[in-house]
């Protein structure tokens, strides 16, 4: 609205020359002011941006508990401290099982995060699951299809990490040796990625996919 108003002040200041049937230019003063004004607009939106929790470093910093109890994950509020007011708060089963959790849901991430929303699921208010969903939106990292294909079922996730990088997507349930972990990575701007499923951080399964 803002830049409207901005360039609207230009558009109006250059009729009220022709109106009066002079001639000439805008005023190099209120194209300055006009430009500021656009450009203040500009910065209150990145600020607004980078004033949101929900950025990969404190994503990171949550710890994801034992599937049945939660024991040994970060609990509620600390994951609250981090990322702030959910977006979304609901009940869901942990993916795959009969086991009710309460669901969190953040949607304001950070552009630099190059994710559509972030979940924790808890138990016990301790987390026993997160993700973050892959989004194509931006500049996100792609990988080669020859790069994602070199990953072979067996590979670790440490081998993945050093060839890949990191994911563009990731969801993560229980902790230990049973801990269960997916990654995706972009193979292309139009969305086509690949999938690994993990257990004990070896890859068990591979497979094509579409982010939307």
């Amino acid at each position: 609205m803002k830049r409207l108003l901005a360039f609207g002040v230009l558009l109006s200041l250059a009729g009220m020359l022709a109106a009066c049937g002079q001639t000439g230019t805008v005023s190099p003063a209120h194209t300055a002011d006009a430009k500021t004004e656009v450009k203040g607009l500009k910065l209150q939106i990145k600020m607004k941006h980078t004033r949101t929790k929900v950025n990969r470093k404190n994503y990171q910093q949550i710890k994801v508990g034992s599937v049945s109890n939660g024991v040994g994950g970060t609990t509620e509020k600390q994951v609250i401290a981090l990322l702030g007011k959910p977006s979304v708060q609901s009940k869901a089963n942990i993916s795959g099982t009969n086991h009710k959790t309460t669901q969190l849901s953040w949607r304001n991430v950070c552009p630099t995060f190059h994710s559509s929303f972030v979940t924790i699921q808890l138990t016990d208010n301790k987390v026993v699951a997160k993700s973050y969903a892959a989004s194509k939106v931006g500049s996100p990292k792609i990988v080669s299809a020859k790069q994602a294909k070199s990953i072979k079922i067996g590979s670790q996730y440490v081998d993945i990490l050093a060839k890949l990088g990191t994911p563009n997507g990731e969801a993560v349930t229980g902790s230990g040796p049973f801990q269960i972990r997916e990654i995706t990575y972009l193979t292309s701007k139009q969305g086509n990625a690949v999938s690994f499923a993990l257990t004990g951080n070896q890859v068990i399964n591979k497979i094509s996919t579409q982010i939307n």
